[in-house]
């Protein structure tokens, strides 16, 4: 269905045209657009300048010696001037280019890249875990507990740490083994 000015253009536009004569003057889930600022005020009759010419200075070129002919060269003067300097950012640009040819870039690890790869393949196993599952006619979604603190692993303590803490040190790795035969 298309629309030019409200008005349908299709053949069989007598219907359509009384579902939308329905609709008017009726309040829409769209949102219309809003008017330009400049058509929401009301524009004013008289300039600024003439409501408050303290606010506003008036300048004259009459006493200037200016000639259309100086105004025309010093224009070109200026497109020439830019035109200059784009040309030298140009050749500065194709200098740094030609720089960077010689200069070391270092890129991105294998390593990284591989801890990145091996990050996504536990995302998406994540995932499925966290996915709905169907049991007979029941969808069954997965348990979080939130707010529970999760369990310390309870630190094991070594009765050889604690006796060379108390200041117990043995040293019989350093002792030479015994012959029992000389007795």
């Amino acid at each position: 269905m298309h629309y030019r000015k409200g008005r349908s253009i299709a053949a069989g536009g007598q219907a359509e045209d009384r579902e939308l004569r329905r609709m008017r003057g009726k309040e829409s889930i769209f949102k219309k657009p809003e008017l330009p600022i400049g058509r929401c005020l009301k524009p004013r009759k008289t300039p600024d300048y003439q409501i408050n010419p303290h606010k506003w200075k008036k300048y004259s070129l009459a006493d200037a010696d200016i000639s259309d002919q100086s105004n025309s060269s010093a224009a070109l003067a200026f497109l020439k001037q830019m035109d200059a300097r784009r040309e030298a950012e140009a050749d500065d640009i194709a200098d740094d280019e030609a720089g960077r040819a010689n200069k070391i870039e270092f890129k991105k690890t294998s390593k990284l890249q591989r801890n990145f790869a091996q990050r996504r393949e536990i995302e998406v196993d994540d995932a499925e875990v966290d996915k709905p599952q169907l049991r007979g006619s029941k969808l069954v979604m997965p348990e979080y507990v939130i707010g529970q603190k999760s369990t310390k692993k309870a630190k094991k303590t070594r009765i050889s740490n604690q006796e060379r803490a108390a200041g117990k040190l043995q040293l019989s790795h350093l002792e030479e083994p015994e012959e029992e035969e000389q007795d």
